[in-house]
């Protein structure tokens, strides 16, 4: 299969097995080429090569994009074969970012590039940023110097002249990424003049990126995508509120957005009704959110509803972010679990939410009973410890957790705990956990 005057090895040899690693060699004298080498051969041997997806996108940052596309190719499978051009664009913004960092002119990067486009070029952009937009763990990386800055203004004007040639419909998110790239940079002009251009859609995206509406201002941001037929979705104010420097303001659009979750068809949004409140609790407007959670908790139990358990689940997190009296809290929660049990097998999803309310209101054991015998209990339980729990419930939550779990599971999980602990501490993380919302 050939790319760009190469050839490809794809069905054949990406399922050959390759030889046995000299692992014994390379831990005698390890180096950074040997240790590689026999990383990529134990992929390639691997019974469940999709265990080693983010080591495309290693493989690839460190420029070795023939055996990055060969293990991509292994992970795709055979069945349908991936074509060139998919297996190609696994690894294009890579192959931009490095052919810009060796001071290719960005023509030529994208030119040399199979498959790139506008997407690319924007996930390109954001790692010469000093962004992470591979979700892959990366070495730390210097600030960008005034010609990576360059780059990127020039890499977002690019994306524009791209996106002309698409329908109205992919246009627009091509159109966004330029947007962002722009406000990133602080090009308020331009990023106005990409909102100004949008061209108008019955089905544009749900919302804008933050960083366009805290550089122009949440409602300039609105009234613009308003203009070719977006801001339709009340997600796109809570994304405003939190962005807006105007509490009160902030506040309007969040109680607009409340309003509008109640009042969809055929049932209301009660998970974004949740979201709101707790985004309204965390503007310091305490008897807003406990009178937004008091509402929610009437519609779980009157209104139509798609899941009547999850709403009521919905209305005990509202109770519990918005502060409200203990006894109102546990009777929405018993809400939420009457008629089933643990033992009842209700689904996963259910049984995830419930057990981590009952660990935010500190029923360490409660929690620990409907998660026993749940699939996938590394996930489970990773999902437990956000940043609601309290602190003094921490451990014994983890000692649950470890008899709950494997050996290997249960360290993995203490070394999650405390390294998402650590990175949120410092700012540069959410914490563990799942909840409602954005």
């Amino acid at each position: 299969m050939a790319i760009a005057g190469g050839c490809l090895p794809l069905a054949s040899a990406t399922l050959d097995r390759p030889p046995r690693p000299d692992v014994a060699t390379c831990v005698a004298a390890p180096t950074a080429q040997c240790l590689t080498d026999v990383g990529i051969a134990l992929a390639l041997r691997g019974r469940d090569p999709s265990a080693y997806g983010h080591q495309v996108d290693l493989l690839a940052a460190m420029g070795r994009f023939d055996q990055a596309l060969t293990l991509r190719g292994r992970l795709t499978g055979s069945t349908p074969e991936p074509t060139a051009a998919e297996v190609g664009r696994s690894v294009a913004s890579h192959r931009v970012t490095h052919a810009l960092a060796a001071g290719m002119p960005l023509a030529d990067a994208v030119a040399q590039t199979p498959g790139a486009d506008g997407g690319t070029l924007y996930i390109s952009a954001l790692s010469l940023l000093g962004g992470n937009p591979y979700g892959t763990p990366l070495p730390p990386r210097p600030d960008p110097t005034p010609e990576a800055l360059a780059t990127v203004a020039d890499m977002a004007d690019t994306i524009m002249r791209l996106a002309t040639a698409d329908p109205a419909q992919p246009r627009i998110y091509q159109m966004l990424y330029a947007a962002e790239l722009h406000a990133r940079l602080g090009n308020a002009d331009a990023v106005v003049d990409v909102l100004a251009a949008l061209p108008p859609t019955d089905t544009p995206p749900v919302t804008l990126p933050t960083e366009v509406m805290a550089l122009i201002g949440s409602d300039r941001a609105l009234r613009l995508f308003r203009a070719a037929g977006g801001g339709g979705d009340a997600r796109i104010l809570l994304r405003a509120a939190a962005v807006e420097p105007d509490p009160a303001r902030a506040a309007e659009h969040l109680q607009t957005a409340f309003a509008a979750f109640a009042e969809e068809q055929p049932w209301p949004d009660h998970r974004w009704m949740a979201a709101t409140t707790r985004a309204v609790a965390d503007l310091g407007l305490a008897d807003v959110a406990l009178q937004m959670a008091r509402d929610l908790d009437t519609s779980a139990q009157t209104d139509p509803a798609f899941s009547r358990q999850f709403a009521h689940i919905a209305a005990t997190q509202a109770l519990i972010d918005a502060q409200a009296p203990e006894a109102e809290v546990r009777a929405a929660l018993a809400r939420a679990e009457a008629g089933i049990s643990p033992r009842s097998r209700p689904g996963n999803d259910a049984r995830r939410a419930l057990a981590q309310l009952r660990a935010r209101l500190g029923d360490v054991a409660a929690a620990t009973r409907w998660l026993d015998g749940i699939d996938r209990p590394s996930h489970a339980w990773g999902a437990m410890f956000g940043p609601d729990v309290p602190d003094t419930r921490r451990d014994a939550l983890l000692e649950a957790a470890q008899s709950d779990l494997s050996p290997g599971g249960g360290v993995r999980l203490r070394a999650q705990v405390a390294e998402e602990t650590s990175r949120c501490a410092l700012g540069r993380g959410r914490p563990v956990g799942l909840r409602f919302g954005p």
